[in-house]
């Protein structure tokens, strides 16, 4: 059973209230998780100690994280602002690195990077050579 840590909905039309679970990765969004981890409250303007914008159980996140649980990325961007460490690796890096580039552009860029990759390998391995000889 593959478990996600991720946001189940809540609250009524318009009033948005997420609770964060881990749950089976098969079920639907609003499905019955395995465990409540915590909450985001999008709609408190000002935090009190009352009310909180986000709250975790940062010891049963770790238990599930250790257990294997994936993090969804929306919720690995927001706990990653409140500070829980980890979550970098849930979140994909985006591909901007062509953006603006033409087709052709691009692809010789590849071609070359390649070649500089091949090169490098090429001068390790005689170098390998040269000091197994």
């Amino acid at each position: 059973m593959a478990v996600k840590v991720r946001l189940a909905r809540g609250g009524s039309k318009k009033r948005p209230f997420y609770n964060i679970v881990a749950i089976d990765s098969r079920k639907k969004r609003d499905g019955k998780p395995l465990a409540y981890l915590g909450y985001v409250n999008p709609m408190v303007h000002e935090e009190t100690a009352q009310r909180k914008k986000i709250f975790v159980e940062n010891a049963e996140l770790e238990k599930w994280l250790a257990n294997g649980a994936v993090v969804s990325e929306s919720l690995a961007k927001k706990l990653q602002k409140i500070g829980v460490k980890g979550m970098e690796k849930f979140i994909p890096v985006p591909k901007t690195e062509y953006l603006g580039f033409s087709k052709k552009a691009k692809k010789s860029d590849i071609e070359q990077k390649a070649e500089q990759a091949k090169e490098l390998a090429k001068a390790k391995a005689e170098q390998k050579k040269a000091e197994n000889a």
